[in-house]
C-alpha cells in the first residue's frame, strides 16, 4: 500500500483543487484587503498562490483562496 493516484476517468466530477474561492485582482487592490474579505490570512494567500513579495501583486491575475 501506498500513495494513490487520483482517478483519470470516472465521473467527470473534477477533483478538489484546494480553492474554495477564485478571486480577480483588480486596480487598487492590495493582499490585506483580499484577505481581509475573505477572512483568509494573506500569506496562506500567498502561499497558495507562490506569491513571495507580498506587496506585488497585478491587476488581472486569478488568485486562488484556500
Amino acid at each position: 500500500a501506498g500513495r494513490v493516484c487520483p482517478r483519470q476517468f470516472g465521473d467527470g466530477t473534477p477533483p478538489p483543487s484546494g480553492c474554495r474561492w477564485y478571486h480577480t485582482v483588480v486596480s487598487g487592490e492590495n493582499l490585506y484587503r483580499i484577505s481581509l474579505q475573505y477572512g483568509v490570512s494573506m500569506y496562506t494567500i500567498a502561499q497558495a498562490n507562490g506569491i513571495a513579495n507580498l506587496n506585488l501583486i497585478y491587476a488581472g491575475s486569478s488568485l486562488c483562496i484556500p
